[in-house]
């Protein structure tokens, strides 16, 4: 296969919209430097709190220090929100559809995008999943699954709360026992839901850090959580991984993620 384009993506849980007291403040500042300078085509935005009010000025505000267009989906339930930036001249939105937030905890944020040097369009969703419910998940990724499996072109990124297919087991006995309950118990045994990543795999979406580890031979991938890698990318196999990397940026509770994508023909 042939490389049709290269697309520089990242995925960034804010952690309670980036703000301080519920405002905007250093941290947000830094978060909106540090995005801006890693020259991103897509970037997918979970804990949008906040961001909602004053008609969106902090969507807005965002848009301007990151010099890239931003699509808003508000959360039904909770106000943890999600995102999409895009890099304006570049890319182009098509289609933003909301249709499936009533079922998800948080949203669904569903973008279906044109960009230069592409002919057929990209199907990009902004991911969180339930932390609360192994069942909730597993119907917010079949939802996933379908969408971003049947696209030609299409990557799933954000905070997947379960552990990935071939990831260690993480470390129950350390966490308070509420953080079992994103667990599955069987027999009496608490054990990390593996289910979405499973679902994405029979979908053929390809989990593009193992990929990448698995291609450079460098072991599992780090954690991007407190105690496991809930910050995912997946991607459908036609998108070639050039290059992932976890970057713990200090401005909140999960690392940002980059990668580094090829588009193939």
């Amino acid at each position: 296969m042939t490389a049709e384009a290269t697309l520089r993506v990242a995925t960034c849980n804010l952690h309670e919209g980036g703000l301080e007291a519920g405002m905007p403040g250093p941290r947000w500042n830094q978060h909106m430097r540090r995005l801006s300078e890693l020259s991103l085509d897509v970037l997918f935005v979970q804990e949008l709190h906040g961001w909602e009010r004053e008609g969106g000025a902090l969507l807005f505000a965002a848009e301007e220090q990151l010099d890239m267009r931003g699509l808003f989906a508000p959360a039904p339930m909770v106000d943890c929100h999600l995102g999409i930036f895009i890099r304006a001249g570049r890319i182009r939105p098509k289609r933003w559809d909301l249709r499936y937030s009533p079922m998800a905890w948080h949203a669904y944020a569903q973008a279906t995008l044109t960009m230069v040097g592409l002919a057929t369009p990209l199907t990009a969703v902004s991911v969180h999943l339930s932390p609360w419910s192994p069942e909730q998940r597993l119907i917010e990724t079949a939802v996933i699954a379908q969408n971003v499996g049947k696209a030609r072109w299409g990557i799933a990124a954000g905070d997947f709360n379960a552990v990935p297919p071939g990831d260690p087991e993480p470390p129950w006995d350390r966490m308070p026992q509420r953080k079992q309950a994103q667990a599955i118990t069987t027999d009496g045994a608490v054990q990390a839901d593996r289910r979405p990543g499973q679902r994405l795999s029979a979908a053929g979406l390809v989990d593009a850090a193992r990929a990448h580890a698995a291609a450079t031979g460098g072991g599992d991938p780090p954690i991007t959580g407190e105690h496991f890698r809930n910050d995912q990318i997946w991607t459908t196999p036609t998108i070639g991984v050039k290059h992932v990397e976890a970057v713990n940026t200090g401005l909140s509770d999960h690392r940002l993620v980059v990668a580094e994508l090829e588009v193939r023909r």
